[in-house]
């Protein structure tokens, strides 16, 4: 069966929905590649040292799985 045809407005969305799927897989790709960065990023390079590895590291990823 051929998928149905989209309306511009769907073929617009898709599109978007697309971009979205590729900036967020970037994402997860960097935090998994450079996981200090993303950690210096997060907490702006001020109270990380105050949080445990593994706290820091929940927090963080807490964080990026909220941003749409």
């Amino acid at each position: 069966m051929p998928p149905p045809v989209l309306t511009p407005q769907e073929s617009r969305l898709c599109r978007i929905l697309r971009l979205f799927a590729v900036v967020y897989f970037a994402g997860a790709l960097c935090f998994a590649i450079f996981p200090g960065l993303s950690y210096r990023i997060a907490t702006l390079d001020g109270a990380a040292a105050a949080l445990g590895p593994e706290a820091l590291f929940w927090n963080v990823l807490a964080v990026a799985m909220m941003t749409p």
